[in-house]
């Protein structure tokens, strides 16, 4: 058995940052026009546009001033939560997360990955009665969304306790999700944090974002018109993935990490269930949906990994320094990810790291930005860190 005492009394905080880019490519720069009032759910600036679903998912992902497509409308970044078979109960949208947890009361942890037990925030939510991004129980007990103001959303995914045997639920610990547009670099400010509650020490050997892009092509038209395609690189902490509409036209997101953050994509996902009747990692009902051979979409959904010990042993990542995170004692907290979305020609601010006592919390940063360029490949001068 080894001693993990990496992260003793006082937890260290560790910031994860993400850049999101929206890069110019016409003649429209967002942040020219007037952004319209937000909607409940909705927070914007000049530069994007966000909405929040009641499953704490980033339902609608709009570049503020971005060409439209043949039926004057946005351009929708994310899945469009009505696409079917997706909007299922096996959803996993933008924002929903994926956790591989163990527990000890010693803080003491085998080497390898004996133990890890993967739950989400999907099957949480299901357990109150929210089973679909249109099936809401108002009364769930499992999640607290706060509208705080047109720029700001707070969405808290409460897990059960450690006991509890509810297949796939958060046990033990909390996830504090926030959307921030009102930031000085006009970013959008995604952060989001883990809280131990339970009387153990857990480790978070696997920490995943699924990250549907709107890349399912199921028309000649719709392809070229309103869908988009997607690149992603698991290069540490050099890691990115951008998306583009597939008519080449207006911005395209880039998402990478910040090097000053210490954040990392240390591993991609992608779902595949059977392939040439070889079975994979992601058989079964609980997945079907979302995977590229039997969900009618190709790839399937990609999750990204900020730390990746569990899901490490499918043996697809050539990282061999797969990371995790402990949570060291009870009522200790972390922030893990945060997204910022930078306005035009501005430099993104360096991310803070700061110490963490046992109540407090610390930030990842991601973002979202709208620059100027020449060139259609993405740029990583602001993400670049030596590994």
């Amino acid at each position: 058995m080894q001693r993990v005492n990496h992260l003793p009394r006082r937890v260290i905080s560790i910031v994860l940052t993400i850049v999101m880019v929206a890069s110019l490519f016409s003649g429209i720069l967002p942040g020219l026009g007037v952004t319209a009032k937000a909607a409940a759910n909705e927070i914007a600036n000049d530069s994007l546009k966000i909405s929040v679903g009641d499953l704490g998912q980033i339902s609608t992902l709009n570049i503020v001033n971005n060409p439209r497509n043949r039926r004057n409308q946005e351009i929708n970044f994310v899945l469009p939560n009505n696409t079917s078979p997706q909007n299922g109960v096996q959803h996993q949208w933008m924002g929903e997360m994926i956790f591989s947890v163990r527990s000890s009361a010693d803080g003491s942890f085998p080497a390898d990955n004996t133990g890890f037990v993967e739950v989400d925030t999907n099957k949480t939510l299901a357990a109150g009665g929210s089973t679909t991004a249109s099936n809401i129980a108002s009364d769930n007990p499992y999640i607290e969304k706060t509208v705080v103001s047109d720029k700001k959303v707070e969405v808290n995914f409460i897990g059960q306790d450690l006991s509890s045997t509810t297949d796939r639920t958060m046990k033990g610990f909390d996830v504090k999700s926030t959307y921030d547009m009102d930031t000085e670099d006009g970013s959008l400010l995604w952060t989001i944090t883990l809280k131990n509650k339970s009387d153990a020490y857990l480790e978070f050997g696997d920490v995943g974002l699924p990250m549907p892009w709107n890349n399912k092509y199921t028309n000649q038209n719709s392809v070229y018109s309103e869908r988009v395609t997607a690149h992603t690189f698991a290069g540490a902490d050099s890691g990115y993935a951008y998306a583009i509409r597939c008519s080449g036209e207006g911005n395209y997101i880039l998402f990478t990490p910040v090097a000053t953050s210490g954040a990392r994509i240390e591993y991609v996902d992608n779902w595949i269930g059977s392939n040439n009747g070889v079975s994979d990692n992601r058989t079964g009902s609980t997945f079907s949906n979302w995977t590229g051979d039997s969900g009618e979409w190709q790839p399937g959904l990609s999750v990204y990994y900020i730390h990746s010990k569990d899901i490490h042993k499918t043996g697809r990542s050539y990282f061999e320094d797969a990371t995790s995170r402990v949570r060291a004692r009870p009522t200790s907290s972390s922030s893990l990810l945060s997204a910022r979305a930078t306005t035009p020609r501005r430099k993104a601010p360096r991310a803070r790291t700061t110490p963490l006592t046992p109540s407090s919390s610390a930030r990842r940063t991601c973002a979202l930005s709208s620059i100027r360029t020449a060139s259609s490949t993405p740029s990583r001068s602001r993400a670049s860190r030596r590994l």
